[in-house]
């Protein structure tokens, strides 16, 4: 039998785990989806490992030497460039549009005269956090061309 003491003690914890329980569904929905250093279209399955394209609720991670053309509007949480020696690209088509409703993250590139290139060109981009790591060097570069 429950006294009063231990009623609202028990219900501080059931309201505690329901609490817990929702914040892990949040961090399980959302998925990190690594590109294949061939790059292509980001809306197209064989741009990605495993064949999925980002959603707006994933972290999309651009390894080394992808060029990605994104041809269509597209959103996501998180992009990610991951640090690496060779160049990466991704390229907005005219009139697309890209949300990026966390961080577009730069990592550092770890050679010289690499760059990591997010090219807005004739589309149009809202990106809610930028974040550069120190490249250390001038023949390193991350950069938001507009």
């Amino acid at each position: 039998m429950f006294n009063q003491t231990t009623k609202p003690n028990m219900f501080s914890k059931l309201l505690s785990i329901s609490f817990l329980g929702l914040i892990l569904s949040q961090i399980a929905s959302a998925t990190v989806v690594t590109s294949l250093s061939t790059g292509g279209n980001w809306n197209q399955g064989s741009t990605w490992v495993g064949g999925n394209v980002p959603t707006a609720d994933d972290t999309a991670r651009i390894i080394g030497g992808s060029n990605i053309i994104v041809s269509a509007n597209a959103s996501v949480k998180r992009l990610v460039y991951v640090s690496d020696t060779t160049n990466s690209t991704i390229t907005l088509n005219s009139g697309v549009s890209m949300s990026i409703t966390g961080q577009l993250i730069f990592g550092a590139p770890t050679r010289n005269n690499r760059n990591f290139l997010f090219n807005i060109d004739a589309g149009s981009a809202v990106i809610e956090q930028v974040q550069y790591i120190n490249t250390g060097d001038d023949l390193r570069r991350n950069i938001i061309r507009i």
